[in-house]
């Protein structure tokens, strides 16, 4: 136990066990300002994590303990994989942020219409940017004597 600097009354070995975690999130893209598009896109976020682990025994190794964050293996929940398809997620920002400490990515389109290009400037009701400023060419209306 001396060569690895373990304590004299038993053999214990500390290791750090390090991965990475993929989520896949499927959103609409958004414009330079910020504005949701109807264009759908993909963000693969990837979450790093490490969990410290000890192995150790006193006199038998038959009798070895590992600890995983200071839990006893034996202690630790079940993993059960589940095998059915689960239904993809659809809540908003807040729940995701509140229900699972996920913050929602987001993706920008260079190409999108923004600013004033984001208007339609087609024709028909509200559909240029006319439309827009509709206000300024209505009628005015007599509020009789004021």
């Amino acid at each position: 136990a001396e060569d690895i600097e373990s304590r004299d009354d038993c053999w214990e070995c500390t290791f750090r066990l390090s991965g990475q975690k993929f989520l896949e999130w499927n959103l609409y893209k958004t414009n330079v300002d910020g504005v949701p598009t109807d264009t759908k896109g993909q963000v693969l976020q990837r979450t790093v994590f490490a969990h410290r682990c000890l192995v150790k025994f006193v006199d038998n190794i038959d009798e070895a303990t590992l600890e995983i964050d200071d839990v006893e293996y034996k202690n630790l929940d079940d993993f059960v994989e589940e095998t059915t398809a689960e239904e993809p997620l659809r809540l908003s920002p807040a729940s995701l942020l509140g229900s699972f400490g996920l913050t929602a990515p987001y993706q920008v389109d260079p190409d999108a219409p923004a600013g004033l290009r984001s208007l339609k400037m087609g024709g028909g009701e509200g559909g240029n940017l006319f439309g827009f400023l509709g206000c300024c060419q209505s009628t005015p209306v007599n509020r009789g004597d004021e």
